[in-house]
């Protein structure tokens, strides 16, 4: 009998122990699950909302009107690494922004309707840049870009990849009558032009034989391609039915 009641007293001691071990793995899964959330979920610092991803941060949203703004390097001792997509939609009054160094990613869409917005630097650190982050910012002039930098350049205020041979973006507030494509370019990458440029003549060489898949001059019915005779350029007029001539 006292035997039976010895081994009762263990198997109860075992039992309680196994879930002391179960409440504390369930309790350290919850809390890693916290922090988890955390990392990813939007936080507020000073003007901006950022997030935390891969140990960097990332401007999800610019929450002041300011004219002139400046992005710090680091918040809460971690580097800003990316402007989000969107992250400064239609912040009208903006004229100016200093990006830090510590930057190496703008997204897709990052400044648009930036109506104000009149000339962006890309430092040497920019590894990359999502679909033309300054779609309808009407008043920008000059995108200029660090000749370090090893992704992309710049001529004339244009924006390409580093050899030139893809147009990136090209302000829509440059105020030329006249935009030439550097024949070293053969592809013109999507939304390129933005929504409404001011040139009326956009000369095509035949060494472009990469277009978007959509009418590049989306606001402008003025503009007129010039093009080579039985280029990719001219069955690309045709297919979206742009005005062209012949070089």
């Amino acid at each position: 009998m006292k035997k039976i009641i010895l081994i009762f007293i263990v198997m109860c001691v075992l039992l309680t122990l196994c879930s002391c071990k179960s409440n504390t793995t369930n309790s350290e899964r919850s809390e890693r699950e916290e922090v988890s959330s955390t990392t990813v979920s939007e936080q507020t610092y000073d003007d901006f909302n950022y997030k935390v991803e891969n140990n960097g941060i990332i401007i999800t949203r610019f929450l002041n009107d300011s004219e002139n703004v400046i992005i710090p390097s680091e918040i809460n001792n971690k580097s800003v690494k990316s402007m989000g997509k969107d992250s400064f939609y239609q912040r009208t009054e903006m004229k100016s922004i200093f990006i830090p160094d510590s930057v190496v990613s703008i997204e897709e869409n990052a400044f648009y309707r930036c109506y104000s917005l009149e000339k962006m630097e890309i430092s040497k650190y920019v590894q990359q840049i999502g679909s033309n982050p300054f779609f309808r910012c009407t008043a920008l002039t000059q995108i200029t870009v660090d000749p370090e930098n090893q992704n992309f350049s710049e001529k004339d205020g244009v924006l390409f990849n580093k050899d030139k041979t893809t147009l990136l973006v090209y302000p829509e507030g440059k105020a030329d009558d006249v935009y030439y494509i550097p024949v070293s370019v053969k592809t013109i990458a999507a939304d390129a032009f933005g929504y409404s440029c001011n040139f009326t003549l956009l000369y095509i060489g035949e060494n472009v034989d990469e277009f978007p898949d959509h009418n590049i001059i989306v606001n402008n019915p003025e503009t007129t391609l010039v093009v080579k005779a039985g280029s990719t350029a001219e069955q690309y007029a045709k297919e979206y039915q742009i005005k062209y001539n012949f070089n």
